[in-house]
């Protein structure tokens, strides 16, 4: 996979489950452009599919104003894996080129229902040492890349990332 920009996604909801910031230094180090966008967090009365929403257009914005170069790379954690042709779509309609996405540990879209052209890239799913069986399970059956790091710290994540970039 290559990248012009590695976009080092927040959490859907809750804290990030790996440092991001430190995770963009280590890729910096090694040459390597990375967004750590920020998202405002949504009104806690707002539904899933509006959350969703919300998550999908601000990470847009995030991405066009901070001016990544193309192609890039979404890491999306944990439940923003599901979200992955939502965001898709919105890079596509930014006339954005994507190299592939990275599920960090946790959910993954559907098969089947409004999943439109994705992926419309290659997929990698990184698998850190609590992901439950049925995640890598999907990941095999879709023939997706799977790394195993042994702990999401900064270090093992960046280790990862640069693989897959090669």
């Amino acid at each position: 996979m290559l990248a012009g920009t590695v976009v080092l996604c927040p959490s859907l909801d809750g804290p990030d489950p790996y440092p991001r910031a430190a995770v963009a230094d280590l890729l910096a180090h090694s040459g390597v452009t990375a967004l750590v966008p920020q998202i405002a967090p949504c009104p806690a009365e707002d539904d899933e599919r509006t959350r969703a929403a919300h998550y999908v257009a601000h990470l847009a914005l995030a991405v066009a104003g901070a001016g990544a170069s193309p192609p890039v790379l979404p890491v999306l954690p944990g439940a923003a894996g599901a979200l992955a042709p939502a965001v898709a779509l919105s890079q596509r309609a930014s006339r954005r080129a994507v190299s592939g996405y990275v599920l960090l540990d946790g959910d993954y879209p559907a098969p089947g229902g409004e999943v439109g052209e994705w992926p419309d890239a290659p997929v990698a799913y990184l698998a850190g040492p609590d992901t439950r069986d049925v995640a890598l399970t999907h990941a095999r059956l879709r023939d997706w890349r799977l790394v195993r790091v042994p702990q999401l710290t900064a270090a093992h994540v960046a280790e990862a990332l640069l693989g897959l970039l090669g």
